[in-house]
């Protein structure tokens, strides 16, 4: 029998699980205490309930994000019926999809009561049965609800009889787009073009094939319709008489927009703080269900907006944006509903209507937006916002007219992000040249061409050569490209900005428009990259166009860190730990004050993501690694991402495959978002340091682990002798991980000595020569290929042992 646990705890653990899945709360611990009278409410006191029905419970509740806590039949269906005569339900989750849920009966139900005397002593449950238990758990469903019912079918009854008096606030279609089938309606532009109509019979045309507004009335009518009452305040100024059942009004009481009983919509946008709806929203509307009809609380960030208004499966009606701008998102056969009832005769009303709607300009205007394309509006003599239904909702693009670009960019609302690689080959793409013919690249075609972006001249810039500042005119769909002169190929931009792109897109969150470029040279030592050089130049010269391009599209750009791939010159050449240390100290402070002047005032400062050197194909290790090392532990503003001994090489001076670049990619990614969304610090897989410890010949050595717990994988990568750890002072007898972030090595003596990790190997072909198998248990799984999973890898180190 599993072990009892209490209210109080299933809701910390619930909150803790919704915070784990990304949740933001503003007062975590608040939240919690708010939550859990509620729950004790809901389960009938804080008594002790069955471990098994809490992690059931939990699995529900916590990967739906609190969705389900709001479908009344969660807490109702019967544990052997409902739709399915088995206690399961359906429910829409908030990207739209339908997914059947256990209800909480049956849940119960699972698990026997026999032995919880806690259980026994809630009411009506004195003699432990189930059904006595479920009998009164309805019993106070029905009892809290029959007043909001009540109340609630009260103002429909008033709002019914005082609903011919209430005020029309839409509209009226006026000029060139009048129609005898609508009465009323709401306009784009002074000349008239509809994007809202109201018929006689108080329909409204918007998405009349997927979504009729007539379902409001009757969704408001269900016993939640009280519960929304009280959080959707109607202003009683603004609409009076109070001939409305639902809508939408700031803390002031002003009205946005309201249903009526017959389910006729209302607006009054002019009396309404378009701006302040986002912030509204994220207050306790956020939660709120109209049945049908739902307020939307967090971003539509498929299309940008802070608020507005979906159907029960996630399709935007109309959103508003961080500016206040509604976009309306019509059903496919709107537009023809629209241009049949005007009329279509050339230069009649269709043909002004259409101008606006569908847009026959579109052509006139080269405007490339995927999909239809309507709604143009010139924010300028030199650029257009417009719609375009092809990325699968209808959202907002940005295009030029300046210059004959092809590039709608996707209207995101924050700075466009400037991702900027810099080093030797590795940050190039270097080493295509030796791949099997038709492998140089593996991103052929752009990922996410409104959003993830590059020069006009590519990913990858002149590396050694002078940049010609003139040649980067615009921002294009990031692809790779194979230079067979250079024998450069696919370079880390592609993999790293789809990641970012997906990444937010599966949480949830506002788009970012990301522009990526390598200004790194092949083959060259630190002291051939610092400032003084042509490559460092170059990536000067690109950034500042960079900022020049953005200005264009109504755009402010930032450049947030420089990624740094390198050290393979410098082993070659000898250069020692601290001199290399200390060229990226002062290489990081040029940027710091050379980029970061044109970034937005009040940025905070350019940091570094270095990654880390592994050893040579024969085996051969090199201070370089150490001093990368060195540098992330110890100086501000740099960070370590990863080492690169697991990935596969495609040649004997450390080149890597094309798809493995893309991977690495992945990784900075991953490293970014923690920094510049999550705004948490990213550490990789290294060794506490202060930490280890050794006892005679026992040698505890405990590591910063990013998630889960340590893994010695012999299954990825090939076990090297002694999982990667040599000890200079004695043999390694035994290498055990004795705690969730801890190693344990035995020793053949009591004796000091250095510790090394992967440092250096055996030597090896297609790979680093020197590896180890310790990583963490990470289930980040790999967008370029699903079956590579981006675990944390230990990064090489060498530590002294007293």
């Amino acid at each position: 029998m599993s072990e009892p646990i209490t209210t109080e705890a299933f809701v910390g653990q619930l909150f803790d699980l919704w915070v784990a899945q990304g949740l933001d709360f503003d007062d975590l611990a608040a939240a919690k205490a708010a939550a859990v009278p509620i729950f004790q409410a809901w389960l009938g006191g804080d008594n002790a309930l069955p471990a098994e029905i809490g992690r059931q419970a939990l699995s529900v509740l916590g990967r739906t994000n609190g969705f389900v806590l709001n479908q009344y039949d969660f807490y109702t269906t019967p544990a052997n019926g409902g739709a399915y005569g088995d206690g399961s339900f359906d429910a829409a989750l908030p990207d739209g999809t339908v997914e059947r849920f256990v209800g909480l009966p049956k849940l119960l139900a699972t698990v026997p009561l026999d032995g919880f005397d806690a259980w026994k002593a809630l009411p009506g449950n004195e003699a432990g049965t189930l059904n006595d238990y479920l009998d009164w758990l309805s019993a106070q469903q029905n009892e809290s609800v029959a007043p909001l019912v009540a109340q609630a079918e009260a103002a429909k009854t008033v709002a019914q009889a005082k609903a011919a008096e209430a005020a029309q606030t839409v509209a009226f279609i006026v000029s060139d787009a009048q129609d005898p089938s609508y009465v009323g309606g709401l306009t784009t532009d002074g000349e008239g073009a509809i994007v809202l109509g109201v018929k006689a019979d108080g329909s409204v045309d918007l998405e009349p094939g997927d979504y009729t507004l007539s379902r409001v009335s009757s969704a408001l009518s269900a016993p939640i319709q009280a519960a929304v009452l009280s959080e959707v305040r109607l202003s009683q100024e603004a609409i009076s008489p109070p001939a409305y059942v639902g809508g939408l009004v700031d803390d002031e009481g002003r009205l946005l927009y309201a249903f009526d009983p017959a389910g006729r919509m209302d607006f009054e946008p002019g009396a309404f703080a378009l701006s302040r709806v986002g912030a509204q929203l994220a207050g306790p509307l956020a939660s709120t269900i109209l049945a049908d009809v739902k307020l939307v609380g967090d971003p539509i960030v498929d299309q940008g907006f802070v608020g507005g208004l979906t159907d029960a499966e996630g399709r935007v009606l109309f959103g508003f944006d961080s500016q206040g701008r509604m976009t309306l998102t019509p059903s496919p056969d709107l537009l023809e509903t629209i241009a049949g009832a005007a009329g279509s005769g050339p230069g009649g009303v269709a043909e002004s209507v259409i101008s606006s709607v569908l847009d026959e300009n579109a052509a006139v205007l080269n405007l490339t937006g995927p999909g239809n394309v309507f709604f143009a509006q010139h924010l300028s003599a030199d650029l257009v916002r417009f719609l375009a239904d092809g990325e699968g909702q209808t959202r907002a693009y940005l295009q030029r007219l300046d210059i004959a670009s092809t590039t709608a960019m996707f209207e995101a609302a924050g700075p466009l992000e400037y991702i900027a690689h810099a080093g030797q080959s590795l940050a190039v793409g270097g080493g295509a040249g030796n791949a099997p013919a038709g492998e140089e690249i593996w991103t052929t075609e752009p990922r996410h061409p409104h959003h993830c972006l590059m020069f006009n001249t590519g990913a990858r810039g002149v590396e050694g050569g002078v940049l010609n500042p003139a040649t980067l005119t615009d921002f294009t769909p990031l692809v790779e490209a194979y230079n067979a002169g250079g024998g450069d190929g696919e370079t880390q931009g592609s993999g790293q900005a789809a990641w970012l792109h997906e990444i937010a897109q599966i949480a949830r969150e506002p788009f970012r428009t990301l522009v990526f470029r390598s200004h790194g040279k092949g083959g060259t030592e630190l002291a051939g990259l610092i400032k003084g050089t042509q490559p460092y130049a170059n990536g000067l010269a690109e950034w500042t166009k960079a900022v020049e391009i953005a200005g264009a599209y109504g755009r402010v750009a930032i450049c947030r860190q420089i990624d740094f791939t390198h050290g393979h010159r410098d082993r070659v050449l000898g250069t020692s730990q601290a001199a290399y240390r200390a060229a990226l100290v002062y290489l990081l402070a040029d940027y710091q004050a050379d980029w970061g002047a044109l970034n937005p005032a009040g940025s905070d400062s350019i940091v570094m993501m270095l990654d880390q050197l592994c050893a040579a194909p024969d085996g051969a290790g090199s201070v370089i690694s150490l001093a990368q090392l060195q540098t992330a532990r110890e100086d501000a503003g740099f960070y370590l991402v990863c080492p690169t001994y697991f990935f596969a090489m495609v040649d004997t001076v450390g080149h890597l495959i094309a798809k493995h670049y893309a991977i690495f990619g992945e990784y900075r990614a991953r490293a970014w978002r923690r920094l510049h969304v999550e705004a948490q610090p990213w550490t990789p897989l290294w060794p506490r340091s202060a930490e280890i410890t050794r006892t005679g010949t026992s040698l505890v050595v405990p590591f910063d682990v990013p998630e889960g717990a340590l893994v010695l994988d012999t299954d990825t990568l090939p076990q090297a002798t002694n999982y990667g750890f040599a000890y200079s002072g004695a043999n390694i007898v035994d290498v055990e991980i004795t705690a969730a972030d801890t190693v344990t090595l035995t020793l053949d003596a009591d004796a000091g000595g250095d510790l090394t990790y992967a440092y250096d190997g055996p030597g090896a072909t297609g790979r680093s020569g020197a590896w180890g198998n310790l990583r963490d248990s990470s289930a980040d799984i790999s967008r370029v290929d699903p079956s590579f999973t981006l675990f944390n890898w230990c990064v090489i180190f060498k530590e002294s042992i007293a």
